[in-house]
């Protein structure tokens, strides 16, 4: 994911707060947000804080960079 679009977003990270807005932006049937819990004991933010709406704007801002970029 592009600098800017984690800039833009609050940052990027595995199995997180952003990973998981991804995966619910795209497989909502996927998330049970409910199993979530607070992350003390790794780096990334926790996935409690996950949203679809988070995830739909990191997709549409990394579209938006990739047709920057391509064409």
């Amino acid at each position: 994911m592009d600098a800017q679009v984690q800039r833009a977003c609050g940052g990027f990270d595995h199995a997180g707060t952003f990973e998981t807005s991804l995966l619910w932006a795209f497989y909502p049937e996927n998330v049970d947000i409910q199993r979530a819990k607070w992350n003390t004991e790794w780096f990334a933010k926790p996935a409690v804080d996950a949203s679809p709406e988070l995830g739909e704007k990191m997709a549409k801002l990394c579209v938006d960079y990739l047709e920057r970029t391509i064409v």
